[in-house]
């Protein structure tokens, strides 16, 4: 992109380029509107560097972007408005009070150029963004931001079907189920129920095995819904969804950073978990939890990655460590394609497709990693907790803490119920 960029020093480089997409003749400009439009995509997607800088390059190039744009391409400046819109979402410097403004004002900017007919995956897109934008707002009233949210939220499923967009769909559900959750921690009553509804459904297609990070989102929003309520089993089984997306993203995580990355996700997971399970006089179901997300952290604490278990060949290990950078690279976000929608809808089939061929190899990649060593990757169980106790006269205790309660659990030899709360 920067060599493109040395390649078109000026805006008034007036030179004919042809458009890859369509063949059409473009100009300078629209070449280099299109090259400062993929810069800040880059930059927002950036792992490498301060993320407060990037972001701020980011907002620079889409900036310039809509000044090479000039106005003669009003789709494609509703794609970059939209870009623009996201990063300031995302801004860290500056005032967040002025840049959810900004935000709010660039959706709305895009929106005057898309509609529901030409541009359905866009408009639905920005429709989406401007509902979450509401949802952070700081400025006027809460009560109205939320019902802003809501109405957006609709509008956007106009088009995101789960028949046309299933992905989209379940995301703007999931989102939708949040607004609802949040009038009903004010007292409505019936936004709770609407809230369950909206997030089973997006659960319906946010599954551990496909769409990891989503399932894990979604499944905590419902668990700690249900956990409000005080629906243990309802939300317990929630949770467990929520883990097994946590552990699949945990397996495809080697890298430091990326752990560290999930286990701050992750971190009121297990507690709320095992407080369920607690809640439901399944003492040792509560404890197995919770260690297994102690144990996480102790490895994170002591700046452990996933060692290779003693025993595991290169070729296996290195297979795995492939498969787990595959599946964390398909749970990236994307760009919007300046193509349109036909090509935007070609990409997101694509990056589903991806997504699940890659799981499907890091399960395998994992299965291999068994074959030689058995107890990678698993559950902790009591017996082995059980065997780091010297004599019956000792006992391991922890604790749980959660927003809700806390309780203590005792593990010892001295009793046939091996673990007591």
């Amino acid at each position: 992109y920067r060599a493109a960029q040395e390649a078109l020093p000026t805006a008034g480089n007036a030179e004919s380029w042809v458009a890859l997409d369509t063949g059409r003749p473009r100009s300078g400009e629209e070449v280099q509107a299109e090259v400062e439009y993929n810069l800040a995509v880059a930059y927002r997607l950036r792992r490498l560097g301060s993320r407060e800088e990037n972001i701020d390059q980011a907002i620079d190039h889409a900036r310039k972007a809509l000044f090479f744009f000039g106005g003669q391409s009003p789709r494609q400046m509703a794609t970059v408005r939209s870009e623009l819109a996201i990063l300031y979402g995302q801004r860290v410097t500056g005032d967040r009070y002025q840049n959810l403004e900004l935000m709010i004002g660039a959706f709305k900017s895009a929106l005057k150029e898309l509609t529901p007919e030409g541009t359905p995956l866009q408009w639905a897109r920005a429709q989406d963004g401007l509902a979450n934008a509401y949802m952070d707002r700081l400025a006027g009233d809460a009560e109205e931001n939320v019902a802003q949210a809501i109405g957006h939220y609709n509008q956007a499923l106009e088009v995101r079907t789960r028949e046309r967009y299933p992905k989209e769909w379940a995301e703007t559900q999931n989102n939708l189920g949040t607004a609802y959750a949040t009038r009903w921690a004010w007292g409505e009553r019936r936004a709770g129920v609407e809230a369950v509804r909206c997030y089973r459904q997006a659960l319906s297609v946010r599954q551990p095995e496909t769409l990891p990070a989503g399932a894990r989102q979604t499944a905590r929003n419902l668990g700690q819904l249900y956990f409000a309520i005080r629906q243990w089993r309802l939300a317990l089984d929630t949770f467990a969804i929520a883990l097994e997306a946590a552990e699949r993203l945990y397996a495809a995580s080697f890298s430091r950073p990326g752990k560290g990355a999930e286990l701050a996700e992750n971190a009121a997971l297990y507690p709320d978990a095992a407080y369920a399970a607690a809640q439901l006089t399944s003492a040792e179901n509560a404890l197995r939890i919770l260690e297994q997300g102690k144990t996480r952290l102790l490895a994170e604490a002591l700046r452990l990655r996933v060692p290779r278990p003693e025993g595991v060949v290169n070729d296996t290990w290195q297979a795995f460590e492939a498969a787990a950078s595959e599946v964390r690279a398909t749970e990236m976000p994307g760009a919007t394609p300046l193509g349109g929608d036909l090509v935007a809808v070609q990409a997101a089939s694509r990056r589903e497709q991806a997504a699940r061929e890659a799981q499907k190899a890091l399960d395998q990649a994992i299965d291999r990693v068994r074959d030689e060593a058995p107890g990678f990757l698993q559950d902790l169980d009591l017996r082995s907790m059980l065997a780091l106790l010297p004599d019956e006269r000792t006992a391991l205790l922890t604790f749980c803490v959660t927003r809700r309660g806390s309780i203590g659990l005792l593990v010892h030899r001295w009793r046939q119920d091996r673990v007591q709360m």
